[in-house]
């Protein structure tokens, strides 16, 4: 993606990492890694690559 400056990558998660869930705080904590993971790899995107990659 870097060489042709821009693409998609597409992180699906599910409203469990937005809010807790009684007896299921694995998932509803994997899901949050993964949005905060999208956040992070979308402000380095843009300011270390100077690059088009939609995250």
């Amino acid at each position: 993606m870097t060489n042709s400056c821009g693409g998609s990558i597409v992180n699906i998660t599910s409203t469990s990492g937005l809010r807790a869930n009684a007896g299921r705080s694995a998932y509803g904590s994997s899901k949050a890694s993964v949005e905060l993971l999208s956040k992070i790899m979308d402000a380095a995107a843009k300011d270390c690559f100077k690059s088009d990659i939609l995250i």
